[in-house]
């Protein structure tokens, strides 16, 4: 069997990106998954956290329900448990925290994690590794891989889907915009 051509957008992340570039690129990604009220984080004494989300309404004003965790590590694991450990700590009004790391993590592992976690700590923990950003990057928002990684995707039918949605266009926008592409 051939094998699969290796993916320029992960030899990027994995080789050509520094980590303040790294948290820029997971921010907007994030965002673009609905995070819409995601705040970047500092660069130091960040108490863990790398980005939070924050809604002002008065139920929420004693602090942010979701904390954010960026990792291009090696040792992630170690990473993400000290971290939880300081953000539990630190803001008790953290629900759920979303852990992007640019390595890859198995679904067994990831399982564990969750359910460690929630018993452990009582967050609930959402974890994206390496196939997220190929997948994201290579099909959905190819404009973020050129930002952030300075690689050239082909946009697919996943990218116009993408567009469609976020944009909220309508049929006949859709008929003008893939007019020269194929089914």
């Amino acid at each position: 069997l051939p094998m699969a051509a290796p993916s320029p957008v992960l030899y990027a992340l994995h080789h050509s990106i520094e980590p303040q570039g790294f948290e820029n690129l997971c921010s907007d990604l994030l965002v673009r998954e609905g995070y819409s009220h995601l705040v970047p984080g500092g660069k130091s004494r960040d108490h863990g956290r790398d980005a939070e989300l924050r809604y002002w309404i008065e139920s929420d004003k004693q602090g942010p329900r979701f904390a954010f965790q960026f990792s291009m590590e090696q040792r992630w694991e170690a990473k993400l448990r000290k971290d939880i450990r300081k953000i539990t700590s630190k803001c008790p009004t953290i629900e759920k925290i979303v852990f992007v790391s640019s390595r890859s993590i198995t679904v067994e592992k990831q399982d564990k994690l969750r359910e460690q976690f929630c018993t452990d700590f009582g967050v609930l923990v959402e974890i994206y590794d390496e196939g997220w950003f190929r997948i994201r990057l290579e099909e959905s928002h190819p404009d973020l891989a050129l930002k952030h990684l300075q690689v050239e995707v082909e946009p697919t039918p996943g990218f116009h889907a993408a567009q469609v949605a976020m944009c909220g266009l309508r049929d006949e926008n859709c008929e003008q915009m893939l007019r020269h592409s194929t089914p």
